[in-house]
This record gives C-alpha cells, sequence and structure tokens, in this order.
C-alpha cells in the first residue's frame, strides 16, 4: 500500500512539473526582461550602438538594448542621433546625412591636423578683423590646406555649419552674414583677410582665428576642447 501510494506521489509531482515547464516556456518575453544584450542601449526594436531614450519591447537584450549598446556613446548616441563619438562631438559635428560635402571637409581637416607641426601660421589683428598667412613647406598638404579654407569660406557664405557643439562655431555660424572674407592663395597655402563692421562679430572673428591658431599648434589636442563665446565689450549685443 505504503509503495502504491510513494509511486502515485512520484507521477503527480512528475506530472505537475512538466506542466510548469510547458507553461514557462510558452509564455512570451516580457517588456524590459532582461536579455543578452551589454548595456544601455535602448534602440526600440533595431540594433543601436549607443544610449537613446526608447525602451526596448524585449529588455537589456540584443534588441531591447537598454544598456550600453556595442559602442556606447558611439555613431548614434541618445536617441538615434549622432552622439559624442566618431561623428557627434567629433570634429565637424553633426549633420553628415544632409551635408554633401561633409566627409570631404572633415578628412581635410583630420589630415591638416594629424600633420600640425608641418604648418605655420602668422595672425595680424586689425580694428575689424585679422589677417592671416597659413602655409605649409609640404607640397602635399598646400593643396589640402587651400582647399580647406575655401570650402570653409563657401560655408561661412552659404550659412553651412560645422563644430555645432563648440560654443564659439556656433556663435559664429549666426552672424555670417555680417562677415566679409577675401582668401587668396599663395605659393605655400593661403593668405587671408575676414573683416565685419559689426564690433561683435570682430570679437568672434578674433577669437576664432586664435582657435584656428591653435589647431596649427596642438592638432588634435586643441580640437576636442570646446571654445567659449567671448563676452561682448561695451553696450549689451542685440540678438
Amino acid at each position: 500500500m505504503r509503495y502504491r501510494l510513494g509511486l502515485w506521489s512520484s507521477l503527480l509531482s512528475l506530472a505537475a512539473l512538466t506542466c510548469l515547464t510547458l507553461i514557462v516556456q510558452a509564455d512570451p518575453p516580457r517588456r524590459n526582461a532582461p536579455g543578452q544584450g551589454r548595456g544601455p542601449g535602448r534602440a526600440g526594436g533595431h540594433y543601436g550602438h549607443g544610449p537613446g531614450p526608447m525602451r526596448g519591447r524585449r529588455g537589456p537584450g540584443m534588441h531591447g538594448m537598454r544598456g550600453r549598446g556595442m559602442m556606447g556613446r558611439g555613431m548614434h548616441g541618445r536617441g538615434g542621433r549622432m552622439g559624442p563619438g566618431m561623428m557627434g562631438r567629433g570634429m565637424m559635428g553633426r549633420g553628415m546625412m544632409n551635408d554633401p560635402t561633409f566627409m570631404a571637409d572633415r578628412n581635410d581637416f583630420h589630415l591638416l591636423l594629424a600633420n600640425y607641426k608641418r604648418i605655420r601660421r602668422r595672425v595680424k589683428m586689425l580694428p575689424n578683423g585679422v589677417e592671416t598667412w597659413t602655409e605649409t613647406n609640404d607640397p602635399r598638404l598646400v593643396p589640402v590646406l587651400q582647399r580647406h579654407v575655401e570650402s570653409m569660406h563657401r560655408r561661412i557664405k552659404q550659412k553651412r555649419p560645422i563644430r555645432m557643439m563648440d560654443p564659439l562655431f556656433a556663435e559664429i555660424f549666426r552672424h555670417t552674414e555680417k562677415i566679409e572674407m577675401k582668401i587668396q592663395r599663395t605659393p605655400k597655402g593661403v593668405h587671408v583677410v575676414e573683416t565685419s563692421q559689426d564690433p561683435y562679430v570682430v570679437q568672434l572673428i578674433q577669437a576664432h582665428a586664435r582657435v584656428v591658431s591653435g589647431f596649427v599648434n596642438r592638432g588634435f589636442a586643441e580640437a576636442h576642447r570646446l571654445h567659449p563665446v567671448p563676452k561682448p565689450k561695451g553696450a549689451r549685443r542685440k540678438r
């Protein structure tokens, strides 16, 4: 009798365990359930590259991505936008998708930064702006330098900003209509006269000239910095 009761008890336990296993397997993954991702990616149902605001439907896994995705704050950064990695707070800032010359301009800029020791620069402060000479003895860099300066001039004229994460550059591009530039190629680089009739914009031009000299003197070390906007001299600036 005891043997039969023990046998029935074992069979009932096995049946209950089997049913419970089937229920667990049939239960779909819950929202925000743990997955296999590595950190806050939050790219929803997509394989994100960095933290974004959308909660994944499957929690922190390969597609839920609530954690730091494979590249952290890399290419797509927060909310799928260009984050503080390769293209976000990098050399040229955002806007690559809508800027046909972004890649070419960035490549020229990076090449010049990498070879900053081969470049020399002289700056003359003017009452209404600056006069600069930027040159190199390396014949391979001369056309790159000339092309870069001429491209930046076109961006000023067309109001196509770069480095918008840098306060100084962002402020300059708010006043492009008040900036006048004259560029002349030299055998080893470029001669530029940049002026304005607006006293505040003159301050911006001169501050920018000092930053460019920093690029020439320190390369990427200077390019990784953010530069403050100068305080207007005299009367408060009108927007």
